[in-house]
Formats: structure tokens, C-alpha cells, sequence
């Protein structure tokens, strides 16, 4: 490790780049339609279009989500309301991953969270799986806190 790489810029995550992707002011997608709007044709236009309207939403999620270990961040109103984790083993949720842990959520399962039943059609979902249950816990716990989801989300506390 050389002397000036302490201070060089870490890459961003997944989920730092989702969100970068969808901030309220201009998204990507916004942005792409601007950009299309101004230089290119009318197929082009269609296609982002047609980009825009696949963002999963909840149910959509829930059809397409991996059976395996992960994170995923609920959205609602372009910002992220809460960040849970699936995991194999854990008391009180379904043994089977990100699949069965969001149709809890869903379908408003004494597991799941309250919130997201009630908005379970105004939210959407994004993930992302991992191999062990320690490098899931520990992105839960940097998402929570990066996002700030128990003072400003559904989250009820800190991950440790």
C-alpha cells in the first residue's frame, strides 16, 4: 500500500450505485430520457421508456427474487425505507432465502414488517445476494447506516 492510497476514493457498492441511479433530483433513467429527447430518435425514446416502467416493484420481486442469501432495500418514494437481510437460519423467517423472506413481507405474515404490506404497492425492491451469512450482515448493517432507516425508515434499530 502506497502513501497516497489511504486517501484514494473507495468504489462505490451495488447499492451506493442503485441509489445514485434513482435520486429524487434527476435519476439516471430521467437523465437518459433528457439526453434521448434532445439527440436521438423516437426508437431510443421508446427504450428508455420501456426501461423506466421495469423497475421491479414488490410483487415482481417476490416472483424473481433468489432463494439465497442477501440484502435488499425496500424503496418508497424514491428513497430507501428499509434495509432487511435473508438468511438461511434465522428464528421466526422462513429457512429458504430472499425469495420467501420478501413473500413474508408480502403477504403481511407476522415476520414481516407492518409497513410494507401496507405500501406494498407503492414500494419497490432491489437485492443483492451474497455467498455467507457474515458478509450479509455486515452490508445490513452499513446499508441501515448509510441510509439512516431507523430515524428516517422502518428499520427499528441498528445492526450491530
Amino acid at each position: 500500500m502506497g502513501l497516497f492510497d489511504f486517501f484514494k476514493p473507495k468504489p462505490k457498492t451495488f447499492f451506493e450505485k442503485v441509489a445514485d441511479a434513482i435520486k429524487p433530483k434527476e435519476s439516471f433513467l430521467d437523465k437518459a430520457s433528457r439526453v434521448a429527447g434532445e439527440c436521438l430518435s423516437s426508437a431510443a425514446k421508446g427504450a428508455v421508456s420501456a426501461a423506466k416502467s421495469m423497475r421491479p416493484s414488490f410483487k415482481q420481486a417476490v416472483d424473481m427474487a433468489p432463494n439465497k442469501i442477501g440484502v435488499y432495500l425496500i424503496w418508497y418514494n424514491d428513497r430507501v425505507m428499509y434495509v432487511g437481510r435473508a438468511v438461511e437460519n434465522r428464528p421466526g423467517q422462513s429457512p429458504c432465502g430472499l425469495r420467501k423472506r420478501l413473500q413474508e413481507h408480502y403477504r403481511g405474515a407476522s415476520a414481516g414488517k407492518p409497513e410494507l404490506y401496507q405500501h406494498r404497492d407503492q414500494v419497490f425492491v432491489t437485492w443483492k445476494t451474497f455467498e455467507s451469512e457474515e458478509e450479509a450482515r455486515e452490508e445490513e448493517a452499513r446499508l441501515i447506516r448509510r441510509y439512516d432507516t431507523v430515524e428516517n425508515g422502518w428499520n427499528l434499530r441498528y445492526e450491530d
